[in-house]
């Protein structure tokens, strides 16, 4: 069997297909042993891929996208996850409106990636700018923002479903969806390091079978799907009821697992506006995506 490293970012719904592939032995089926490590951080997923500790990335498309810009190019997105951001900005009881966000520290999974640029986006129509008129603290993903916002540790932060729920049910506000400013959004991707997946196809082409079997898996097989977030999101049924049917009815994560288009214009768009990408870079999501390994799965 051959053996991957897989690194994820935090234990939130996304990684319900890589969970059921474990389970469901859908890696094995594949000849591949396979193990999962939780880093809690998308710089620390990137770093591992660059380094050679992991093979296989579930993170986020930013940290590709820069890689490729600003050199050395090492990182490439071979497939999709979320294309849809799941997110409510859920803050401190004081804070009843984004407008009270004033001087408040908010967190985020890195500075430079992903939830960083949809909390701007959120907060720029409402007069709010960053670093003007808030703090942005890397805190983690969201059960270690969860966690933080708890203890006081972070003023409001985003929180995905189905922890929102369970955040507004302990009497958090829900200050605003994130759909409502961003509806579309490569939230996470699949990546590896380039030269890697070049030499392992096989291997890569096999991990992302049993991965679109585990997603197919988690469509298809409602009950044992919301056994599988129950135990690994540490959440309640009644919220992971609610939660697999907000995954499955919006179709967050497509069967398919294309990376979309629309999604990636708009990652590539929010990061220009936010200053890490130059005027002159090309807004073409095949500079950093190579279809080729997901092919006709």
């Amino acid at each position: 069997m051959a053996n991957l490293h897989v690194a994820l970012v935090s234990r939130t719904y996304y990684y319900v297909p890589y969970w059921a592939a474990q389970r469901q032995r859908f890696f094995a089926d594949e000849g591949l042993e396979v193990t999962g490590e939780i880093l809690d951080s998308t710089g620390k997923v990137n770093l591992g891929l660059k380094d050679g500790s992991y093979q296989i990335g579930i993170g986020t498309p930013e940290g590709v996208v820069a890689d490729v810009e600003n050199g050395p190019g090492d990182l490439v997105i071979v497939a999709g996850n979320a294309d849809k951001l799941t997110h409510v900005l859920i803050a401190l009881p004081r804070y009843q409106r984004i407008e009270d966000l004033r001087g408040a520290r908010i967190g985020v999974a890195s500075l430079n990636e992903g939830t960083a640029f949809v909390v701007q986006e959120m907060l720029r129509p409402h007069g709010l700018s960053h670093p003007h008129d808030y703090d942005l603290v890397n805190a983690g993903g969201v059960p270690s923002r969860w966690r933080k916002l708890r203890e006081g540790g972070i003023d409001a932060g985003l929180q995905s479903i189905p922890i929102s729920y369970a955040a507004e049910d302990a009497g958090f506000p829900n200050l605003g969806d994130s759909t409502d400013y961003v509806p579309d959004y490569q939230f996470t991707t699949v990546n590896v390091h380039r030269q890697w997946a070049e030499q392992h196809q096989a291997e890569l082409t096999a991990a992302l079978r049993a991965l679109r079997r585990g997603t197919e898996w988690m469509y298809d097989n409602r009950e044992a799907a919301i056994d599988v977030i129950v135990e690994e999101l540490d959440v309640g049924r009644a919220h992971a009821t609610r939660g697999w049917e907000h995954y499955v009815s919006k179709c967050v994560l497509p069967r398919d697992m294309r990376v979309s288009e629309p999604g990636m214009r708009a990652v590539l768009g929010i990061m220009s506006r936010a200053g890490t990408l130059r005027d002159q870079d090309p807004m073409d999501p095949d500079r950093y995506v190579d279809r080729s390994f997901l092919g006709d799965l």
